[in-house]
Formats: C-alpha cells, sequence, structure tokens
C-alpha cells in the first residue's frame, strides 16, 4: 500500500482514495472496483470466499482470547498484538485435519501451536524471568498451576530501570471457540522486593470448568513497579511487563 510522502499529510477520502493515517504512517488506498456482491457469488473469487471465511474465524478466536485475559492483558501488550494473535490464529485453524479449505477452524486446530506466544513481544517472558516454570494442567479438576522453586531475584529475574518490586501474574482460561464464550480466572503474588534475599518456593493457581472438554491455557507473566512512600507505581504503564502462554491442553 503507498505511502504519503511530503510535509502535507491527508486524511479522509477523495474520489476513489482514502488516505489515513496507521502505525505504519500515512498511507493512500484507492477504492476496490469488485463489488462485494460479486465476490459473494462469483466463482473466480472461491478460494477469496475461502480465505474470507477463515480469516473471520481467526480473528474471532483472538478476539476472544485477548477478553479471556484482559485484565492482564491491559498492561502487558504491544501495539500490534492483535493483528500477531489473529496471524496465529489462523495457523492454528490451517492446522484443523478434518474440514475442507474455507471451512477449517480454530476449535478444530492445534492449539499448541499458541504456546509461548509472548502478548508484549517487547518483552518476552523467558527474558524477563531466568528459571523454568513447572507447569501443570488437570483438566478432571479444571485446576491450572505453576510451580516456582526459590530462587533469588537479582539472580533470576530481569527487571527494567528504575524497578523496585515486581509480581508474579498467572491466568488459567476455558476457551469455547464456537461458542465465543470463555471461562478465565487469574491469581498473583505480593508485590515481592527485587532484591537479594531468597524467594520461598511459589505456587499459583487458578480454576475452570472440572472435566471440561473444550481447549485450556495457562498464562504466566511478571509485571513490575517502584515503590515510593509504600505506593508502587507501574513503570511506564506496563511497558515492561510480560505475559505469555506457558501451556495449553487440546479439546
Amino acid at each position: 500500500m503507498p505511502k504519503q510522502k511530503g510535509f502535507l499529510k491527508l486524511e479522509g477520502t477523495y474520489d476513489d482514495v482514502t488516505f489515513m493515517k496507521t502505525q505504519d504512517g500515512y498511507i493512500a488506498k484507492k477504492k476496490s472496483s469488485i463489488s462485494k456482491q460479486r465476490i459473494k457469488t462469483d466463482k473466480k473469487f472461491q478460494r477469496t470466499r475461502e480465505n474470507n471465511a477463515e480469516f473471520t474465524n481467526a480473528a474471532k478466536a483472538g478476539k476472544l482470547l485477548r477478553n479471556s485475559i484482559n485484565t492482564l492483558l491491559k498492561d502487558a501488550k504491544d501495539n500490534r498484538v492483535t493483528s500477531r494473535l489473529m496471524k496465529l490464529m489462523m495457523v492454528v485453524a490451517k492446522s484443523d485435519p478434518e474440514s475442507v479449505r474455507g471451512s477449517r477452524t480454530t476449535a478444530k486446530g492445534d492449539v499448541s501451536l499458541l504456546e509461548k506466544f509472548d502478548f508484549n513481544v517487547n518483552a518476552p517472558l523467558t527474558n524477563a524471568i531466568k528459571m523454568e516454570p513447572q507447569a501443570q494442567i488437570d483438566r478432571a479438576q479444571g485446576q491450572l498451576k505453576v510451580d516456582l522453586q526459590q530462587f533469588i531475584p537479582t539472580q533470576s529475574v530481569t527487571v527494567p530501570d528504575g524497578c523496585t518490586h515486581f509480581k508474579i501474574v498467572s491466568a488459567g482460561v476455558e476457551l469455547d471457540f464456537e461458542k465465543e464464550s470463555y471461562v478465565a480466572n487469574n491469581t498473583e503474588t505480593e508485590a515481592l522486593p527485587w532484591d537479594s534475599n531468597p524467594v520461598q518456593p511459589l505456587t499459583l493457581t487458578t480454576a475452570v470448568t472440572a472435566a471440561s472438554t473444550k481447549p485450556l491455557l495457562l498464562v504466566l507473566g511478571l509485571q513490575f513497579f517502584q515503590r515510593s512512600n509504600g505506593k508502587d507505581y507501574p513503570l511506564q504503564s506496563g511497558a515492561y511487563n510480560a505475559l505469555s502462554i506457558i501451556k495449553t491442553l487440546a479439546a
């Protein structure tokens, strides 16, 4: 898509060209001469219809996941998380081994492809925490759990400048892609000082529906703060926070 050049940047529509501002700069987009009705009915656009159907499914799946962890996500995301997640959901949909092209869905795809997805690409979880969390999902009990062995914060947690305290957060999620519904719960540690004193073993446990037949996801993250006069302030409004899917369990 062509970008606008020059000192004068335009927004709005003139003739068949729309000028707009995006996160990639100012662009100009020419209106298509192909009608929506033709795309819906013309055999030449069969592949387009198939792609659109799967694109729509992936977009809904990405939105469902984002909504399910919105409390944590609002403080730990980059400005492209929506498009990055939708792209990955397209990969999940295309892994559907049963459906024909155009009917493939995330509900029947391989949700394990979502593992290690970082919601904040500027702060990968593996960069923030230098230890291996032990993740467990018990479908029968509807229990999702993360265990962390004893650790020393200054050795095991990488923090941004100005950080004095941090929290470890977790979410357990049950997704029903077909009904576009979810069950989700969050938990977190207290604000832990970033110092050389050992932190005793920690367990973060969340619960969803017992014996659920839907995909289950376990999310883990870190939030960073600066404490002043007894109050904790998020660093750069959460720009350094990490949040990642660390384990999944297919339906």
